[in-house]
């Protein structure tokens, strides 16, 4: 769905998607604390 979004950003993305995302030069975004969690 992401690919054909107008302007496809990636939000807490999972590690196969953050790939994908910086593969296509998306935008990625972490909220606060969301990082944090995920390696706990």
């Amino acid at each position: 769905m992401l690919a054909i979004a107008k302007h496809a950003f990636a939000v807490n993305p999972n590690p196969d998607l953050e790939a994908a995302a910086r593969q296509r030069g998306w935008t990625i975004y972490f909220p606060d604390g969301t990082r944090d969690l995920a390696s706990e």
